[in-house]
């Protein structure tokens, strides 16, 4: 089925001002796209005007997305980076906006996680067990594992000294 050319430019339109809001990934644009009723082959048209006309940019929704994620809603790397593959972004521009993550902010923000969650387990539960919770939800959270281990161990030391 075939869409009248005006139809095809009020979903552009529509889209455009999706795209304006918010970066966006180029899969949730496409899904957008086809909600309007385009079909695959318009769907990818308008998504290539869209790049073209640099409403859609990959590299800029990856960084904006590390940053978000890392910063706001306080995720590490690992979730950061299944959550861009479910977006059906390529490994390349992953790792290109898990480099832009400022390594001290981050490293910041984990021993202030570690501490957050410490702090707020009962003093009278066992010290393994107070890390051991600690540890998982750092790893829930979706931090490196040697790392998460590293700076649980480091407060708690510190903090029971």
């Amino acid at each position: 089925m075939t869409m009248r050319p005006e139809r095809i430019t009020q979903a552009k339109i529509k889209v455009a001002r999706f795209c304006a809001f918010r970066e966006r990934a180029p899969k949730e644009v496409k899904d957008k796209l086809l909600t309007y009723g385009l079909n695959e082959d318009q769907a990818e048209t308008l998504l290539q005007e869209l790049i073209t006309e640099n409403f859609l940019n990959v590299d800029r929704f990856v960084k904006a997305f590390c940053h978000d994620k890392t910063f706001f809603n306080k995720w590490g790397r690992y979730k950061v980076r299944n959550e861009l593959r479910r977006h059906q972004i390529d490994e390349d521009s992953i790792e290109k906006g898990l480099s832009s993550i400022d390594e001290q902010q981050y490293l910041e923000m984990l021993q202030s996680l570690v501490k957050r969650k410490y702090d707020s387990l009962e003093r009278q539960m066992d010290d393994y067990l107070r890390q051991r919770k600690t540890y998982d939800y750092i790893i829930r959270k979706g931090f490196e594992p040697d790392l998460a281990r590293h700076q649980v161990k480091s407060y708690c030391h510190a903090a029971n000294t």
